[in-house]
């Protein structure tokens, strides 16, 4: 979803309030969590991600959205939780395409061998 369309349907409360929505977008922005990973890493993973975009964003700022703290939340900070989380996702589709492009190839490769030998 386009940052211009998640902004429009936020205006017309079609969704969440802010403050029941930047906790889903923060955790979002840091990625799948590994089984065995701590949530700091989570934490540093997003931080890392939103101070790539806007220097002003801070560990505790993250670490407070992240679990419901944050008094409020300006409007900037969700456009650019919103454009972080769709980079992610589609970071994640790349991968996906590769891993399937990957399987593809291999699978070719398996059936050509078995047509010459």
């Amino acid at each position: 979803m386009t940052v211009d369309r998640w902004s429009k349907n936020l205006d017309r409360n079609e969704k969440m309030h802010a403050d029941a929505l930047a906790p889903q977008l923060i955790r979002q922005c840091a990625g799948p969590r590994g089984h065995d990973e701590p949530v700091k890493v989570l934490w540093e993973r997003a931080f890392n991600a939103l101070h790539r975009v806007n220097d002003r964003w801070t560990r505790r700022r993250v670490r407070a959205v992240w679990q419901g703290e944050a008094r409020r939340i300006e409007w900037d900070e969700m456009l650019e939780m919103a454009k972080v989380a769709e980079l992610q996702k589609a970071r994640k589709d790349h991968a996906e395409y590769l891993a399937e492009t990957a399987r593809v190839a291999a699978l070719r490769v398996a059936l050509e061998a078995a047509q010459m030998g």
